[in-house]
C-alpha cells in the first residue's frame, strides 16, 4: 500500500524496459497473486520455458537461470526442478537430495515454493488455491499438479537462497498445521486411501 513500492517498481522498470512488469490488483493473497503472475506470463509468453516463483525473500545466484535451462534441456521428461533450501539471516540448509516420491510428498513437503515449473504445468489449469489464507498453498499446488500426472525432479546446485526470520508465513503455517492438513487431505481425499497408498507404492517403490 505505500507509494515507494510504486516509486521502485517503477524505477526498475525504467531501467529494464521490457524484461520488468507489474501487475496491480485488489489483495486476494499470495495466491491470488501468482495466479495473476501465471495469467500474465502465459499471455505475454507463451513460448517461455516455465516459471520461477520468487517472493521478497528469496535471491537467485547470477548463475542460476542457466542452471535450470540446461536442466530443462538435459531433462525434457522434468515437469518441475526443486532444489535445496540454502537459508540466509537465520542460517540453515534444507537438503532436497533424492528422486522425487509421491507418497513421501503426501506426507513432508520437500519441494521448496521457490521451484522452477514448466509452462505445460499451467497450461494443464493448474493453479494455487486461493481458499488456503494460512499456508501450505505451495504444498497443495504439487499435489494438484501429481494429479494432473506432472512430476518434479531434484535440481542440485540451482542457486536458489530463501530468507529465515523468526516469525514468517512458515512459522504461522506450523501453528496452523492440523486445520491446514485436514482441508488438503479433504481436497486430495483420492490420495490418502489405503488403496491409493499401495498402489503408488507397487509403483514407485515395488
Amino acid at each position: 500500500p505505500y507509494p515507494e513500492t510504486r516509486d521502485v517498481v517503477r524505477a526498475f522498470q525504467i531501467a529494464h524496459p521490457g524484461l520488468i512488469h507489474s501487475v496491480r490488483q485488489p489483495n486476494r493473497g499470495l495466491s491470488g497473486a501468482r495466479n495473476t503472475g501465471i495469467d500474465v506470463a502465459l499471455a505475454r509468453w507463451p513460448e517461455a520455458l516455465g516459471i520461477w516463483f520468487l517472493d521478497a525473500d528469496n535471491v537467485l545466484e547470477p548463475w542460476a537461470l542457466r542452471r535450470v535451462g540446461e536442466a530443462c534441456e538435459a531433462d525434457p521428461d522434468a515437469d518441475w526442478f526443486f532444489p535445496d533450501i540454502m537459508g540466509f539471516g537465520v542460517r540453515f540448509l534444507a537438503d532436497a537430495a533424492g528422486p522425487y516420491d509421491v507418497i513421501e510428498h503426501l506426507v513432508h513437503n520437500f519441494c521448496e515454493a521457490g521451484s522452477f515449473v514448466r509452462m505445460r504445468v499451467f497450461e494443464a489449469g493448474v493453479r494455487f488455491d486461493e481458499n488456503m489464507k494460512l499456508g501450505y498453498e505451495d504444498w497443495d499446488f504439487w499435489l494438484q499438479a501429481v494429479t494432473h500426472g506432472f512430476r518434479g525432479r531434484y535440481l542440485p546446485d540451482a542457486g536458489f537462497r530463501y530468507r529465515k526470520r523468526g516469525e514468517s508465513m512458515i512459522a504461522n503455517s506450523e501453528r496452523d498445521h492440523a486445520e491446514i492438513m485436514a482441508y488438503m487431505r479433504r481436497k486430495h481425499r483420492r490420495f490418502f486411501t489405503p488403496q491409493r497408498i499401495v498402489s503408488l507404492q507397487a509403483r514407485d517403490r515395488p
